[in-house]
């Protein structure tokens, strides 16, 4: 993983709190992470 996403992540961690939403992020953050090691 990229250190700028991984920046990123992190910043829009601290700044959305709920719980629910970080499911939802971490979710969809594995999709793509998935997406970019099948384009490998």
């Amino acid at each position: 993983m990229p250190l700028m996403i991984l920046q990123c992540v992190i910043m829009f961690n601290q700044t959305l709190r709920h719980t629910g939403c970080q499911m939802i992020f971490c979710m969809f953050l594995r999709r793509v992470d998935k997406n970019i090691n099948l384009k490998k």
